[in-house]
């Protein structure tokens, strides 16, 4: 998962346990060609909509 992208990253947080980050993220995933309707329909409820998603992180990777 990518950290710092160029859609809107919000409300980092650490689970209890500290080994994962979990964030909010708007990144939004377009089509590389043109969609039939329900392919338009699934892909707009889908994560990447542009709507708020939450994506995690080991957090194993920020420590030296």
């Amino acid at each position: 998962t990518r950290l710092n992208s160029p859609a809107l990253d919000y409300c980092p947080s650490f689970t209890p346990d500290g080994k994962h980050l979990w964030f909010t993220s708007r990144r939004q995933i377009k089509p590389t060609q043109p969609e039939t309707l329900t392919q338009r329909h699934e892909r707009l409820l889908s994560p990447g909509n542009g709507q708020d998603d939450i994506y995690w992180a080991p957090v194993s990777w920020l420590r030296p």
